[in-house]
């Protein structure tokens, strides 16, 4: 197996781990979603690149820009841009992952949006990011003894949702340490459990 396999393997491990939550709130006017932004990627991706020895260059093309009206004499622009990207290991290997990003702005940033766009969604689809948060731990301390079982235990209450968390938490009362660690993350899915629920 090539390094970069053995690399994005790696990495895709350690992005299991954790997953990234959609934090960010839009609204569109019309509608209210979630989403996760380029910098929630580029945060908890970096030092998994890093520590797995990634390396990634990347190059755009296939630009097309739109300008319309709006009210006002404005105008919005509407930007669509091709990013190929290379991800390469210390000795040479690599692979090319592309995607395309869409982004519209009325100043001077709908090219860099739509190249954010473009290199979040590569990074989500070439390391099956997870959906949710669930451990915001990279630095490897190790947990104490039983960590390991508590907190799969606690993930899938989380999964369950706030009142499922919630009533395993009074079940089993796990130390402070264990909860400073752990509770936000599966706080955020236990509140995107619920949201899913609804």
């Amino acid at each position: 197996m090539a390094n970069i396999q053995t690399a994005l393997l790696g990495a895709m491990r350690d992005i299991a781990r954790i997953g990234i939550a959609k934090t960010k709130k839009a609204d569109t006017g019309g509608a209210k979603y979630n989403f996760r932004g380029i910098d929630d990627a580029m945060n908890e991706m970096s030092p998994i690149l890093v520590n797995n020895g990634i390396t990634v260059t990347p190059k755009y093309s296939d630009l097309t820009v739109h300008e319309r009206a709006k009210e006002g004499g404005k105008f919005m622009r509407f930007v669509t841009v091709k990013g190929s990207f290379t991800f390469s290991a210390e000795d040479g290997s690599s692979v090319l992952a592309e995607a395309y990003g869409e982004a519209m702005d009325s100043g001077d940033k709908a090219t860099i949006k739509a190249q954010s766009v473009a290199f979040r969604t590569v990074l989500f689809q070439q390391f099956i990011v997870p959906l949710m948060a669930m451990d915001t731990e990279l630095d490897g301390e190790p947990e104490g003894d039983g960590d390991d079982e508590l907190l799969s235990r606690f993930r899938d209450a989380a999964m369950g949702g706030t009142k499922t968390l919630e009533a395993l938490f009074k079940s089993n009362k796990p130390s402070s340490a264990f909860w400073s660690r752990h509770s936000r993350s599966l706080k955020e899915a236990a509140a995107m459990a619920d949201k899913a629920g609804e």
